[in-house]
């Protein structure tokens, strides 16, 4: 079953891709006239998302490089301002929307987390959750109409072949919605990139890069060092601390450069957080979590693949620290693990624990037996 879902998101990703490439929305829309009006079914609100993109389309140099056509800065103000909520921002080539369900998972145990992650499998709204519900439909058009006059003022004046990322509306919009839950934390994913993606625009106290692939070359450049050195800007000189998975030594260097050249705290995976005893199981993978003097062990996540404990491992890298701050700033919390199980706990006159299993990492809906069932 899980393979099948795999299966079914890669194809999905693909098409998309495709259709994206010749101007249309996975819907077939056709391009949405960038006006006001009142969104009132889902349809509506995705093709807004694309509707800049769309206009623009047909006068951009498909093979032109990110650099040439993509313009983060038209968001980068709105954005910064409605970043009120410490957050966590998740690149890199693989990985990225398993690293940053897990991150989700993690926190949510005590707090609540806002997270979008892109593409979808099956529904568009999929990419804004709140503790792992996606946004309503109603909330998804309501949102989306309340932003349009915000995104219908920074396009105004823009001539037709430059446009508003859809990620940026798509950052707004996840924004809107975390604020009006208000989330204690935010976890967002990047698209291709860093350096020219808006989601980067979104203030985040922290960062994490996962593995650094020859992997989108046409936008980001033909090389490991310049694709890395894309995804670098993630970092952007605000991070309490960064992440950084396993990666090629070249890689690694020019991740290291930016953060040094920033005076900004790193973590590596190797050096300072790793998995071991990596296995498989009936149900997925088992493994341990080494971070500094911790160990947790026998974590289990319903996914197959070695990458995947790696990818734990770097998910729950930030997530201890982050729980160590908040343990120096409150002795009451501190972060623990019992029968196979991670929590942030809470001790007190009235003391009291939720600990939620480490199975939650899985990122994708997968099937299991009861015995491992959420």
């Amino acid at each position: 079953m899980c393979l099948h879902i795999v299966r079914k998101y890669m194809i999905l990703k693909y098409l998309e891709n495709c259709r994206l490439q010749k101007g249309i929305y996975m819907n077939n829309t056709s391009e949405t006239s960038l006006q006001f009006h009142k969104i009132t079914t889902r349809k509506e609100a995705e093709d807004f998302v694309y509707a800049s993109y769309l206009r623009a389309a047909s006068h951009q140099d498909y093979a032109a490089k990110d650099a040439r056509k993509r313009h983060p800065e038209l968001t980068r103000s709105l954005l910064w301002q409605k970043s009120v909520t410490p957050c966590i921002v998740v690149t890199g080539s693989k990985g990225k929307g398993s690293v940053s369900n897990m991150i989700s998972r993690i926190l949510q145990t005590r707090f609540s987390v806002g997270l979008m992650t892109s593409p979808h499998i099956t529904d568009f709204r999929e990419r804004f959750r709140v503790n792992n519900t996606m946004i309503s439909e109603s909330d998804f058009c309501r949102l989306m109409t309340e932003i349009q006059p915000e995104i219908l003022n920074i396009a105004s004046d823009l001539p037709e072949s430059v446009c508003i990322s859809p990620m940026g509306i798509q950052a707004d919009l996840a924004l809107a919605h975390f604020s009006e839950k208000h989330t204690d934390f935010n976890v967002l994913e990047c698209g291709k990139g860093a350096k020219y993606d808006d989601v980067n625009n979104v203030r985040h106290d922290y960062a994490v890069i996962n593995r650094i692939f020859l992997e989108h070359t046409r936008e980001l450049g033909d090389t490991l060092t310049a694709i890395a050195e894309d995804k670098s800007h993630v970092i952007t000189g605000e991070q309490k601390c960064v992440y950084f998975a396993e990666q090629e030594p070249e890689v690694l260097e020019v991740l290291q450069r930016r953060a040094e050249t920033l005076h900004i705290p790193y973590k590596i995976y190797g050096r300072d957080f790793h998995a071991e005893n990596i296995r498989y199981t009936c149900f997925g993978m088992q493994f341990d979590v080494e971070i500094g003097d911790n160990i947790y062990a026998d974590l289990q996540i319903p996914l197959l693949g070695e990458h995947q404990a790696k990818n734990c491992a770097l998910a729950l890298a930030p997530c201890v620290w982050m729980c160590c701050l908040i343990c120096a700033g409150n002795p009451q919390f501190f972060l623990c693990q019992t029968s196979g199980k991670i929590c942030l706990c809470y001790t007190g006159r009235d003391a009291w624990k939720s600990c939620v299993p480490s199975r939650l990492f899985c990122w994708m809906p997968v099937s299991m037996p009861p015995a491992v069932r959420m």
